[in-house]
């Protein structure tokens, strides 16, 4: 309830990383077949995915009231797919931003197109 998803070493009980990120109480949590990522989902109408053993912020997925999702990249890329409307905003340092208009004047910030992998 407290925003946050806590890993544990399942040998020792210590106590490895905390996920911080979320804004609303976090409600589950799954690993990758593999163990590699893990991905957690919210109150606050997102999930996001993590490095397993760090910790290290992935992506985050929002979806769409009109029949689509997002994805944020901590390096500024996104994907958008789908409708967003009038639904989508950006926040960005606590100013609002309509989807794409920060593109051309934002270095950095890149939106990626449908067949470009989420994850690079």
């Amino acid at each position: 309830m407290d925003n946050t998803a806590r890993l544990w070493n399942a040998t020792t009980g210590q106590h490895t990383t905390t996920l911080t990120g979320h804004t609303d109480a976090v409600t589950a949590i799954a690993y990758s077949p593999d163990g590699t990522q893990l991905a957690t989902t919210s109150d606050d109408g997102t999930t996001r995915l993590w490095t397993a053993t760090t910790g290290q912020p992935l992506a985050v997925l929002v979806v769409l009231p009109d029949d689509g999702w997002a994805v944020l990249l901590p390096d500024g890329g996104y994907k958008l797919v789908g409708e967003a409307g009038d639904n989508l905003w950006w926040t960005i340092k606590m100013c609002r931003f309509e989807a794409g208009e920060l593109d051309p004047y934002v270095p950095g910030l890149e939106r990626l197109a449908e067949d470009v992998p989420i994850l690079r």
